[in-house]
């Protein structure tokens, strides 16, 4: 593939990644099915989609500290849990298969669509939930930073819904909340896997800026318009990666 041809289409990609995740996050679903089809083997995807998730998330964090939607409190115990996941994930990835790592993203992906269409009303307005099922909800949250760091695709999707399920955040407010553990979560797991070689740097160059621009403009949208408006493409973005996974499994 020619060099403009392959950079127009990986910043095209990047700008609409970053926009999504800025909004409700799974930029990955965009991003890594595009560089396994410029064909990068499994570890190296991850390590790329990582530093593009992770350029989207700190220009969308940054929209949302300003307008005061990070819940600081949940947020730093996300920050401590996020350590050690994130470490266990990162040398999962280094010792993972190629071909069972790429069905493990698949599954995922797959997996996140009865999760959203169980969740009803909920996300819409917060809610005060039992001690016993806050205790939960940070125990799935570890488990869930775990499998982020091995699967980057629908992971910030994933920790909405423990969010909104378990800890009774609103969804643009869960989506903030999660924001600073996941940069730290990614920053981790992007030195290891660079430090492996398992970043595909002028690929992750071009995505990184181009999903930095989107995650801007996409925050801005979340903030802007809304708890309702961000659960309907919450439930798009779901329903359509789930239907194209599904063709491609």
């Amino acid at each position: 593939m020619e060099t403009l041809l392959l950079n127009s289409l990986l910043i095209v990609v990047g700008l609409v990644a970053g926009v999504v995740g800025g909004i409700v996050g799974g930029g990955g679903m965009l991003t890594i099915p595009l560089l396994f089809f410029l064909g990068l083997d499994s570890a190296t995807v991850i390590g790329t989609a990582s530093v593009a998730s992770l350029t989207s998330f700190i220009s969308a964090a940054y929209i949302f500290v300003k307008s005061g939607k990070v819940k600081w409190k949940t947020a730093k115990i996300f920050m401590v849990l996020v350590v050690p996941a994130s470490i266990i994930g990162s040398y999962l990835v280094l010792i993972t298969s190629n071909e069972l790592l790429k069905t493990y993203i698949a599954m995922v992906m797959l997996l996140c669509l009865p999760l959203v269409l169980k969740s009803g009303s909920l996300g819409l307005r917060s809610r005060v939930v039992s001690s016993r099922k806050r205790r939960i909800g940070l125990f799935l949250y570890f488990l869930a930073m775990i499998n982020a760091t091995v699967v980057p695709a629908g992971a910030a999707i994933v920790c909405a819904l423990i969010l909104i399920g378990f800890l009774g955040f609103e969804i643009v407010d869960a989506h903030a909340t999660s924001m600073p553990a996941r940069i730290l979560a990614l920053s981790i797991s992007c030195a290891v896997l660079l430090y492996n070689d398992n970043v595909n740097i002028p690929f992750a160059l071009v995505l990184g800026v181009s999903t930095f621009i989107g995650g801007l403009f996409g925050a801005e949208l979340a903030v802007s318009k809304g708890s309702k408006w961000v659960k309907t493409v919450f439930v798009a973005v779901v329903v359509l990666s789930v239907i194209k996974m599904f063709f491609e499994l």
